[in-house]
């Protein structure tokens, strides 16, 4: 027996009328899986917009860091690194304050870096509607030693009035 659908297919149905009905029902059940996928991905779609946008009416401020650990080690051996990073967004800590997350890898020196997570202070203003917040803290052990340091952020959007 020929395989059904195929151009070799021979066999002949008992009325030309329901082959027609079988060959339609396939098609409408294409045509709704095709149009279901659709709507799919469009609903999927809408649903990523607005929850982009939500997420971009949510989204609070985040500020630039940036600094160097204290030197450890004295002599031949006294090293310290550098560090750059942003903040995570605001987080509300009650009366009206906020602190960030911030973590970093610190730069490459003598032979090893160091890690940091942890929080900034509370925001300490500046003037202008502006604030600024300081982190002082070590850095995780790495190769026998910690670094401490201490840091203040920058001012969140620097050009926006």
């Amino acid at each position: 027996m020929a395989r059904a659908g195929g151009p070799e297919c021979q066999e002949q149905k008992p009325c030309d009328r329901d082959r027609d009905r079988d060959r339609d029902r396939d098609c409408d059940c294409d045509r709704d899986r095709d149009r279901d996928r659709d709507c799919d991905c469009d609903r999927k779609r809408d649903r990523d917009r607005d929850c982009d946008r939500d997420r971009r009416r949510r989204q609070k401020h985040v500020h630039e860091v940036q600094g160097s650990t204290q030197i450890f080690g004295c002599c031949n051996d006294a090293h310290n690194h550098r560090f750059a990073t942003v903040s995570g967004e605001a987080i509300p800590i009650g009366g009206n304050d906020h602190v960030h997350e911030i973590c970093f890898h610190t730069d490459f020196a003598d032979g090893h870096f160091h890690e940091f997570k942890g929080r900034t202070g509370g925001a300490v203003f500046v003037g202008g509607g502006r604030h600024v917040h300081f982190a002082e803290a070590r850095t995780e052990e790495e190769d026998g030693h910690r670094h401490c340091f201490r840091v203040a952020s920058l001012i969140d959007s620097p050009i926006d009035k």
